[in-house]
């Protein structure tokens, strides 16, 4: 019986060592893993951190191309309304000279019409002081 406590002590003695060797295995393997998904973790935050800027940069990019293309539609639609600035003063000019041209044919026109009514009128004095002459003459040698 004595033996038998004897190899019951050996054996919870030897029972106890291989627990705390398990405890001890799963404890360096729960640390290991864990120290294994530390490693994931980071690697794949530094992978996200990278991917972020990279989409950061990418809509960086995008903005200032936009930003780009709309101050090139501004300066394409200024130099269109300079364009039709210049094209319309040109054509007021020419539509102005025009007048300028229309109007002086009138009052040339005007003028001859005048000058015309002028000779007329002169040629009917003339013709009416005439007459008058000679009624006079005719009144007296009529008396």
């Amino acid at each position: 019986m004595n033996q038998k406590k004897i190899s019951d002590k050996q054996n919870t003695k030897i029972e106890k060592k291989e627990r705390e060797k398990n405890r001890k295995k799963s404890i360096e393997l729960f640390e290991r893993e864990k120290t294994q998904q530390i490693k994931y973790d980071v690697l794949n935050q530094i992978e996200e951190d990278k991917e972020r800027k990279k989409n950061k940069k990418k809509a960086v990019n995008l903005m200032e191309k936009e930003r780009q293309r709309r101050m090139n539609i501004l300066a394409m639609n200024e130099m269109v309304s300079n364009k039709e600035r210049k094209h319309n003063i040109k054509k007021a000019k020419k539509l102005s000279e025009k007048e300028k041209q229309r109007r002086l044919h009138d009052n040339t026109l005007d003028e001859i019409i005048l000058t015309n009514e002028r000779k007329q009128n002169t040629k009917k004095v003339n013709e009416m002081e005439n007459e008058e002459r000679e009624r006079r003459v005719l009144d007296s040698t009529c008396k």
